[in-house]
């Protein structure tokens, strides 16, 4: 990425919490920019091997898809909530960890939500919890599970779970068998999925009453809860225009839709705005 996500908490707090209420999806050129220099190298070469990517994936390979650049997967994000789930259900139902399992769709703007316990402001979702092969969804109460409090730090001491989700799924994708577990951005998709993963290749793993149509819905209708209005057929994304307001307001950033060809530009510009605003406000960067 251009600029690391946690770089606005860097910011006095007021600013801080200023420039978190234009939400992450406005963060997106930055995040998009190299990703997709990768992929056109990767596609240019003809590398056909497994190509996992961090920053922001629920909404890059969304992008990078309709360019025809989707990684193979993400990593972090829905796999970062789904143990929370896991954990509790199986506490609930006095059961081993591995007698239960999660299923849950979801999107990154879901994650803040849960770790607050934010039900009021959390983006749709779909969540199941079995046990040995039962659903007890409603049995364990599920969704009061999903936002029960559990507060976790803040920044960079996060990236412990992204790196956790990354190395399970390297070693899925590296084994010779089929490992279910959950990852955001598979194969160009919305937001986060049940998948499979094994022998190089990633694929959905839904329960049998949840469509693929249905699961994406989910998703794309929570990019907005990001700030994101739409991702068009072309890859152009649309921002809803008072998250963009506050960059418009804060750093003079004025972007409410970004066409592919100008994601670099964007993005560069998007880096130096916001140093200036840092430096002003004290933050050496």
């Amino acid at each position: 990425t251009m600029q690391s996500w946690w770089a606005p908490d860097l910011l006095p707090e007021t600013q801080k919490a200023l420039i978190a209420s234009a939400g992450f999806g406005v963060w997106l050129p930055v995040h998009l920019a190299l990703t997709r220099k990768l992929m056109e190298a990767i596609r240019e070469v003809g590398f056909e091997r497994p190509v996992l990517s961090a920053p922001y994936p629920d909404v890059v390979n969304c992008v990078l898809d309709k360019l025809g650049l989707a990684p193979t997967c993400g990593f972090g994000n829905v796999d970062e909530v789904v143990p929370k789930v896991h954990w509790l259900a199986a506490e609930c139902l006095g059961a081993k960890l591995g007698t239960v399992r999660v299923f849950l769709v979801a999107h990154h703007a879901l994650e803040p939500a849960v770790f607050a316990g934010n039900r009021a402001k959390a983006p749709p979702y779909l969540l199941k919890v079995e046990h040995r092969g039962q659903n007890v969804t409603a049995k364990v109460n599920a969704d009061d599970l999903l936002f029960q409090p559990m507060p976790i730090s803040s920044g960079r001491v996060t990236h412990s779970l992204t790196a956790a989700s990354a190395l399970r799924l390297i070693r899925a994708l590296l084994g010779n068998d089929e490992t279910i577990l959950h990852a955001p951005g598979p194969n160009g998709l919305p937001g986060g999925y049940p998948i499979h993963a094994g022998q190089g290749c990633v694929g959905l793993a839904l329960p049998a009453d949840w469509s693929e149509d249905e699961a994406v819905s989910v998703n794309e209708r929570s990019h907005q809860f990001d700030g994101i209005l739409s991702v068009e057929a072309d890859g152009t994304v649309n921002f809803a225009d008072d998250r963009a307001g506050v960059l418009r307001e804060a750093l003079g950033y004025d972007c409410t839709r970004l066409p592919p060809a100008d994601v670099e530009e964007r993005a560069t510009e998007l880096v130096a705005r916001f140093a200036e605003y840092a430096r002003r406000h004290g933050v050496e960067r």
